[in-house]
């Protein structure tokens, strides 16, 4: 299961990676800068009142836009996809004309007013419309689609259990099919929304629920109101029948919807979401940006995850597990659960003014979310689990891969894959954990919390972040801005070690032997520096890596050290090579306090065993070794990972040594080791293991 999860996983991940492309004797163009759009109108607040018609896939309503505005005008120009207009009029009734070919364009509904408006003049617009787009799942991707606007669900005689359910798509530019208004980032207003739905259902939306109204035909109105100004993009709706559980952390209330025949997995599966929020408050010293927090869990929605709208996040009901499989995966589902509650500080409260910087809310978030892993599941399940088999192999294969563009820019492609690739999560929040190396613990958290209180309420760009950590901090991190973010690469560490017995003296090499990708007109940094961890033996030094070709480091040492680990914990993105002799990485495994440095120590050690030069009495030590992971107290993943690696060197029939190291690998570990043990037992077929 574990390996079925984590390949599912990385396939979605790695899921908007286009192909790489062939490199040309000409230096390729970049794609035409996607600029922020300037506002003609100042939208202050948007007030919807909506109907379905479950047949046709449509919503039937009217969307009343405050706005103003910025100059004299007779004409104001809103944004709307695939809408259907039956009138446009002023808030006091005055019928408008109004010009609309019906298509997804920005600034397609051309809106001609009853006179000259000043600059400032703030005027209600109230237009009749109902949809029209029919938003179809993709078939082709694997792990599911939002599309655009809303999905709407029926059951079916081939899909007779689904259940009866709508839920929205808004990010990046989806909303506009489901409701006109002002559709980009760089425009924040309050909302209010009014559904009317079969009394069976529940409305989930934005802000606080102001009243439920029950009607003689046998439906019911939903009321929300949202205070706070937020982006378009966040606007949310649900419908669907829900039970509702409720939790308290503090001020705040927590609600999470999930089926009435779930009630109880819905309630095993959020036992930690108070806790999640507490300690969020208290790591980032910022009280939860709202009163309360609504969660709802829904069908279809793509794998693994959830999408955190201004206060109500909408998450998939894969999710949803009982009390006894929800034990064994805490750590899937608290980060499904952790990344919404983070998306209500980075992307709600504090929000990118446009997409050029959503990794300021994508990467946080991501970044944040693994430090709740690794203060309830532990410093270990955090590095393999977020770092070691996510960050790490997927930004590799992008670049790899030929998928390379600057985490900043405003030159890409498709705004979609722009804010959904590796880019603005993974190698954001990378990006972050090295950011956090490099300012150290006490000036990080200054840095973090500075930004945190000072653009609170705010809609910031990377050069706002930029600011708050030289403000709080007096450090300018321009440099490290300049490599990591803004431009492109990837260093490439060759790495030699020679110790001079009668000097007493280490001295360590690391020379950069990346090159200028000659394909790619996107900036580029030739050579990176930074500080950097050194493990030898059980010390840890820390070095600055200059930006040039080669860096030596000369240590002093009583005696040649039995291993030497470049980059402690791994916190730069780069390639290495490092070569090693068996006895050298045997040290490293049974020595290093570096858990990601014992999983690469067992990778290089299965390889050698592999190979025909190494001798029957190499092999049986590597054995021997894997065998000793398995049974210390080490971590369980890194144990099961040694057990499946030693699986794949044996033979049958089985040693003695083995043999038992299974049985008390299946007496004494729980349930995921447990199970590696038993499958690689069953690969004796040997009858008197049947009762285990």
């Amino acid at each position: 299961m574990f390996r079925l999860i984590l390949t599912l996983s990385i396939l979605l991940a790695m899921r908007n990676i286009p192909c790489a492309a062939q490199a040309t004797d000409t230096m390729p163009a970049l794609p035409t800068a996607k600029w922020p759009r300037n506002k003609t109108i100042d939208v202050k607040h948007i007030a919807l009142d909506l109907k379905f018609d479950w047949t046709k896939r449509q919503a039937y309503g009217t969307a009343s836009i405050q706005l103003v505005p910025f100059y004299s005008t007779k004409h104001i120009v809103l944004d709307g996809a695939l809408l259907s207009i039956q009138s446009i009029q002023l808030s006091n009734g005055k019928a408008l004309s109004f010009n609309y070919d019906g298509s997804n364009r920005d600034d397609a509904i051309r809106i001609s007013l009853d006179r000259q408006y000043q600059g400032g003049e703030e005027l209600t617009i109230v237009i009749a419309y109902h949809t029209t787009h029919v938003n179809q799942p993709d078939p082709n991707n694997l792990g599911g689609s939002m599309g655009k606007g809303l999905r709407f669900f029926l059951p079916s005689s081939n899909t007779p259990i689904r259940r009866k359910q709508i839920w929205s798509a808004g990010e990046p530019e989806s909303n506009r099919y489901w409701f006109p208004g002002y559709d980009a980032p760089n425009d924040v207003r309050t909302t209010e929304l009014r559904a009317t739905v079969e009394k069976n259902f529940t409305v989930i939306s934005n802000g606080n629920l102001m009243e439920v109204q029950d009607h003689p035909n046998g439906t019911r109105t939903f009321h929300y109101k949202a205070d706070k100004p937020y982006p378009n993009y966040l606007t949310s709706i649900v419908v669907g029948e829900y039970a509702e559980v409720k939790q308290q952390q503090g001020n705040t209330t927590l609600h999470t919807f999930g089926y009435p025949d779930e009630k109880e997995a819905v309630e095993a599966t959020v036992e930690r979401l108070p806790d999640m929020v507490k300690f969020y408050s208290e790591l980032l010293n910022a009280p939860f940006p709202n009163s309360h927090n609504t969660q709802v869990a829904v069908q279809d929605f793509p794998f693994p995850g959830g999408v955190g709208q201004q206060g109500a996040v909408t998450v998939s009901d894969n999710m949803i597990d009982d009390f006894r499989t929800h034990a064994d995966f805490l750590y899937l589902w608290d980060g499904i659960e952790s990344e919404g509650v983070l998306a209500q500080w980075f992307g709600n409260s504090i929000s990118p003014r446009n997409w050029s910087h959503v990794w300021l809310s994508k990467s946080f978030i991501h970044y944040f979310d693994g430090l709740y892993t690794d203060y309830k599941n532990g410093h270990a399940e955090y590095l393999i689990w977020y770092h070691k088999l996510f960050e790490q192999p997927i930004v590799a294969n992008d670049w790899h891969s030929g998928y390379q563009h600057p985490i900043v820019t405003q030159q890409y492609d498709d705004v979609s894959g722009f804010i959904s690739d590796n880019h603005a999560k993974l190698q954001g929040a990378w990006v972050l954990r090295m950011l956090r190396k490099q300012l150290g613990e006490e000036l990080w958290w200054k840095a973090i919390r500075h930004y945190i209180q000072s653009h609170a309420g705010k809609q910031v760009v990377t050069e706002d972040f930029l600011a708050s950590i030289e403000e709080s901090t007096g450090q300018s991190m321009a440099w490290f801005f300049d490599q990591w973010v803004y431009k492109i690469g990837r260093p490439s560490f060759e790495i030699s070690r020679k110790y001079d017995a009668e000097q007493k003296q280490l001295s360590l090499t690391l020379r950069q032997i990346q090159k200028v990708n000659p394909a790619s007109a996107y900036p580029q940094a030739q050579f990176f520096q930074g500080k950097m961890d050194i493990e030898l033996n059980t010390g840890i030094i820390t070095v600055w890596i200059a930006a040039q070709e080669e860096n030596t480091f000369t240590f002093t040492l009583t005696e040649e050290p039995q291993f030497v680990n470049v980059d402690f914990e791994s916190h730069w993105i780069k390639d290495i090579a490092f070569q090693k002799p068996i006895n050298e990485w045997l040290a490293q495994l049974e020595n290093s306090q570096d858990v990601l440095a014992k999983w690469d120590a067992i990778d290089s050690l299965v390889k050698m065993a592999k190979q025909p030069e190494t001798s029957p009495a190499e092999k049986d030590k590597i054995k021997a070794a894997l065998r000793a992971v398995v049974s210390s107290n080490s971590y369980w993943r890194l144990k099961s990972y040694a057990l499946t690696q030693l699986r794949g060197l044996l033979t049958l029939p089985y040693d003695k040594p083995t043999i038992a190291l299974l049985l008390q690998t299946i007496k004494r570990e729980k349930s995921w080791l447990r199970a590696t043990a038993i499958n690689t037992l069953g690969q004796t077929k040997d009858a008197r293991h049947v009762p285990i």
